[in-house]
């Protein structure tokens, strides 16, 4: 608005500045003619004084022109002001919810407990024996369960399992679906399997997960631990132990 303001008191003094020269040039023109009329002498004296009263008009309407440029001058600070008031307004809103929104991810984290971690013998049979041999175990059997929050929306949730073996190296085997994810500080983690549940919001959830690998589980302690949101949310650990005589 106030630039179309501008333009248009810029057009109109255009206009009045070819109108005055305009009547310079047709008394000068008359003033010229050393041979003018007494008619035409008349016309320049009328034309004089009308090119007076422009000049008059002209000036007022300049000094008015120069009052509402004042005026606009004044409006867009004014508005300006409001403008940069309102945009750090906009920011400190913009910060306050943008904190509010990290304070509700990090309160959505879920978190497990109650951890049982037991040693699988898989029978020819079919059937299934718990043991603390280490060389007899050929999966683990990972439960846990996912404690109620009423922040976490119902939907999908990525859960994963990182299990660290007895000589302190990650278990993650690629063809059997381990890969890695970013922790909330930024550093990358290996996992050892990935398992997507579907959350429901305010309720406790079991969670059951087996791992089987294409070598024999070693002697020792196993630490499980559980992740999501890029938060450790619990741990267990199981101990397998050497064979007797027989194995």
């Amino acid at each position: 608005m106030l630039k179309t303001s501008n333009v248009k008191a810029d057009s109109l003094l255009k206009t009045k500045d070819k109108d005055i020269q305009e009547l310079k040039n047709k008394v000068q023109t008359i003033l010229n003619n050393k041979n003018a009329t007494s008619a035409e002498l008349a016309e320049a004296k009328r034309l004089i004084a009308e090119l007076k009263g422009n000049i008059e008009t002209y000036t007022a309407q300049i000094e008015q022109l120069k009052a509402q440029n004042t005026q606009l001058t004044q409006e867009k600070q004014a508005v300006t002001e409001q403008r940069d008031i309102a945009n750090k307004n906009l920011d400190s809103a913009t910060q306050v919810i943008k904190q509010k929104e990290d304070v509700i991810d990090v309160g959505s984290t879920l978190h497990a407990s109650n951890f049982n971690i037991v040693g699988i013998k898989e029978k020819n049979s079919g059937k299934e024996k718990v043991t603390t041999t280490a060389k007899r175990v050929d999966k683990l059997r990972i439960s846990f369960d996912i404690d109620e929050n009423k922040i976490t929306k119902s939907e999908p949730k990525d859960i994963y399992v990182c299990i660290t073996s007895p000589d302190g190296k990650p278990v993650a085997v690629d063809a059997l679906g381990s890969g890695s994810f970013i922790l909330r500080d930024g550093i990358q983690r290996p996992y050892t399997q990935k398992v997507q549940i579907n959350y429901i919001q305010g309720q406790k959830q079991p969670v059951s997960v087996e791992w089987s690998q294409n070598t024999e589980f070693k002697t020792g302690d196993y630490k499980i631990e559980i992740f999501n949101n890029g938060f450790k949310i619990g741990e267990g650990t199981r101990s397998f132990k050497k064979g007797g005589l027989f194995g």
